[in-house]
């Protein structure tokens, strides 16, 4: 699990780590290995432990793809916005 990034610590009779699906100060994401199963108390990802593995390669891939696209095509920067009323040196619409 390690080669994933998960930073396993034994809490109990299970293991917790950060959760791989989401971003989170406090780790949410338990692994029971006594009846092989996971579950994110956070985003409610959960499943078998067979299919963690797998779930993890695709996750990794879907933000691989999102951030090669990106490269390619990045999102303009905001414009600012302009206040042109600041500027405007004439009283005429002050109620005094």
């Amino acid at each position: 699990m390690y080669k994933y990034g998960l930073n396993l610590t034994k809490k109990g009779k299970n293991w917790v780590c950060l959760c791989p699906f989401h971003a989170e100060r406090t780790p949410s994401f338990t692994i029971d290995a006594a009846f092989t199963f996971y579950h994110c108390f956070g985003c409610g990802a959960g499943g078998k432990i067979y299919g963690l593995n797998k779930r993890i390669k695709e996750q990794n891939i879907i933000n691989r793809k999102k951030w090669l696209e990106n490269l390619k095509n990045p999102k303009p920067a905001p414009k600012p916005v302009r206040h042109d009323w600041l500027l405007d040196d004439t009283d005429d619409d002050l109620p005094f």
